[in-house]
């Protein structure tokens, strides 16, 4: 290894560069806030040019190119003559100082060339081909050229162009994943149950939302195709079954969450939301209730009703009527599906004068947004009005008082997804083929009996 000498070092004030020996070569620049050196690895590296511009000196190596090493702080020069290298600690270098009160200082950041896939083949002593055969995880290459290039690798911080090697191997190792929203906590569990199964079988996950909008959700699932993701993810409520039809037809890896699409049922993970919107409404009436208001995601006219609310409103009103109940349009409000939404609603209901005493949520969120409209209005939550929620994410269980809702087992649907998408990116067989699944009641304090 070749060390700084700076005890040899005899610095000029009026000179641009010191030559320490033959081996080694000491450049700065002479203007007070800013001193830099590089060095040459060998005789062969010699001065090439020295010129001024803005009272800037500048030196530069015609023969030699040097990189970082970040795993070990150490500067690696290679001679494009003598085909060596050397290392250079640049730890060892830093505390050195000079008589004119100067500090060398290193430039761990600025003009350092990026190694190339030519740099890890002449350092590993092999072939562009066989380099490219290991970055691919071929086959075919001796165990000894094998770890010397994944040494020369390591010792050249070399990245693998991840667009080249998806080329090649027509596979990016990316799972591309399409959410209604990034900030709803909803998704954020799905996207939690995704990335357990990416990390598991390490791959890249790429995420985009596409807010129940029918374009939005069509750009997303454009922009992920085009990264060539090996897997999608879809949840999509906006978008007509046409237009999933043609998706699942063009991309063989692609599964839907949170939706059935008929003729596509051994790819589509779902909950049966009639039936979670029956169990809802079946609980409020065994604890005592008739007069049950629903609060919905409001329709909005840039396109359909999303399914989901569909279907959960469609089970709460056959089970109201399954138990000898008319439903009453004036109990239904529909709002946002967010806090501010189920605060709406909720004063929306309460300024009808329409008598009720348990109040079924589109989500969590609208829940929490409710119960603060009561408690403004002076009515307790469970003693004069039940709640209860749907979703169980994370607030439900620190609402005051503990919110009782119907769990959507959506982090292990997402995880079921994953599962199925990879499987099919691979072309083998999936073992597991439960897709559809059930929700359950989480029993906390916000109900009680009448």
């Amino acid at each position: 290894m070749i060390k700084a000498q700076a005890a040899f070092m005899r610095v000029k004030k009026q000179e641009n560069f010191v030559l320490t020996n033959k081996n080694s070569l000491l450049v700065a620049h002479n203007y007070p806030q800013h001193v830099q050196y590089i060095w040459s690895c060998c005789e062969c590296c010699v001065l090439s040019q020295l010129f001024a511009e803005n009272n800037n000196s500048t030196c530069t190596t015609i023969n030699s190119v040097s990189y970082l090493s970040a795993k070990n702080q150490k500067r690696l020069t290679f001679c494009k003559l003598c085909k060596g290298f050397q290392t250079i600690d640049t730890r060892q270098i830093l505390d050195q100082q000079f008589w004119h009160n100067s500090v060398i200082k290193l430039c761990l950041s600025q003009d350092i060339d990026m190694a190339n896939i030519k740099d890890v083949a002449r350092l590993a002593g092999v072939s562009i081909s066989t380099v490219s055969r290991v970055v691919n995880n071929s086959a075919g290459v001796a165990h000894r050229k094998k770890e010397a290039v994944l040494h020369a690798m390591t010792e050249l911080n070399y990245k693998p162009n991840s667009f080249a090697k998806a080329l090649v191997n027509q596979k990016s190792d990316t799972v591309g994943l399409v959410v209604g929203d990034l900030g709803d906590p909803f998704f954020s569990l799905l996207m939690k149950g995704v990335e357990k199964v990416t990390n598991k079988y390490n791959k890249q996950l790429l995420v985009s939302a596409g807010h129940h909008d029918p374009e939005q959700e069509s750009k997303a699932i454009r922009s992920l195709i085009e990264r060539r993701c090996d897997a999608l993810i879809v949840h999509t409520k906006s978008l007509a079954d046409y237009h999933v039809m043609e998706l699942l037809d063009s991309q063989p890896a692609a599964v839907l969450i949170n939706r059935n699409i008929h003729g596509f049922a051994g790819r589509c993970i779902y909950l049966d939301n009639r039936k979670a919107g029956e169990l809802a409404t079946n609980h409020l009436i065994e604890q005592g209730h008739s007069r049950i208001a629903f609060l919905s995601r409001h329709s909005e006219s840039r396109h359909l009703e999303l399914e989901d609310a569909r279907e959960r409103l469609q089970g709460y009103q056959e089970a109201l009527i399954n138990h000898g109940i008319m439903p009453d349009r004036k109990l239904v409000a529909r709002h946002q599906p967010d806090e501010q939404g189920g605060y709406q609603a909720t004063m929306e209901l309460l300024n009808r004068n329409t008598d009720f005493t348990a109040i079924f949520t589109y989500n969590d969120a609208m829940a929490a947004g409710c119960m603060t409209a009561l408690r403004e209005r002076k009515i307790q939550v469970p003693n004069d009005v039940s709640v209860l929620g749907f979703d169980d994410v994370l607030l439900a269980g620190y609402l005051n008082p503990g919110l009782t809702t119907i769990r959507y087992p959506i982090e292990a649907m997402a995880e079921r997804a994953a599962e199925l998408a990879l499987s099919l990116s691979d072309q083998t067989d999936f073992v597991n083929n439960e897709l559809e699944f059930a929700s359950e009641i989480i029993h906390r304090e916000s109900v009680r009996s009448q």
